[in-house]
């Protein structure tokens, strides 16, 4: 049987072939959020998150898998609704 487990030098080697962070998309999310009808900074947190999701995934447009979450909620909620009776067992 394989031994799954790996040594830090094999983190650190995987972690040094991983891109750098897109400058351009971070550039372009900043532009962008000046130009929208609100004021600076209003969005707080989500601002900086955004620009930070940006620049990872080197899109100005960041994407988020919407379907992926709602799934998972769903998910939750039907595993505890179902096993919500079981606890009075």
């Amino acid at each position: 049987m394989d031994d799954p487990t790996v040594t830090l030098d094999e983190i650190r080697d995987i972690l040094r072939e991983l891109p750098g962070p897109d400058l351009e998309a971070a550039s372009a999310v900043a532009t962008r959020e000046a130009q929208l009808p609100k004021p600076p900074g209003a969005l707080g947190r989500l601002e900086e998150i955004s620009a930070w999701l940006a620049t990872w995934q080197g899109r100005a447009k960041p994407r988020v898998p919407i379907i992926n979450t709602v799934a998972l909620m769903w998910s939750a909620i039907i595993l505890i609704d179902f096993s919500f009776p079981l606890y009075f067992l």
